[in-house]
C-alpha cells in the first residue's frame, strides 16, 4: 500500500512537471496568442458540403469542415476556435492552413444562374 501510495505521487508530480512548461513566464505575451498558419492552401471554388461540433474527451472541441470543390476534390479539415467562420451550402474560396488546422478565409463567389 505505501510504494502505491510513493507511485501515485511519482505520477503526479511528473505530470506537474511536463504540463507547467519550461520555465516560461506568467507575463509571456505570445503565451496565450493563437499560432500563425505555417502552410496556406487554397482550394476551390467549390461549397461546404458540413459543418459540425466534435467535442471529445481530453481535447478541446473543433469544428469539423467538410468542402467539396467544383473539380470533385473532398477536403475535411479540423477548425479550432469559438465557431466556424462557414456555415453548409456556402460556396467560394476556401483559405485554409494545416499547421494549425483551421479556416483562414472563405471568400464568397456569387451564384450564377
Amino acid at each position: 500500500m505505501k510504494n502505491c501510495s510513493k507511485f501515485l505521487v511519482t505520477i503526479l508530480l511528473l505530470v506537474y512537471v511536463l504540463t507547467s512548461g519550461s520555465g516560461a513566464t506568467s507575463d509571456s505575451p505570445n503565451k496565450l496568442a493563437p499560432r500563425e498558419p505555417n502552410w496556406v492552401f487554397i482550394a476551390g471554388p467549390g461549397t461546404v458540403i458540413s459543418v459540425r461540433l466534435r467535442d471529445l474527451p481530453f481535447i478541446k472541441p473543433q469544428y469539423v469542415v467538410k468542402f467539396k470543390t467544383d473539380s470533385g476534390e473532398l477536403i475535411e479539415l479540423f477548425h479550432h476556435g469559438s465557431s466556424a467562420p462557414v456555415v453548409q451550402g456556402m460556396h467560394g474560396t476556401l483559405v485554409y492552413s494545416t499547421h494549425p488546422d483551421k479556416v483562414v478565409e472563405f471568400r464568397m463567389i456569387a451564384a450564377t444562374d
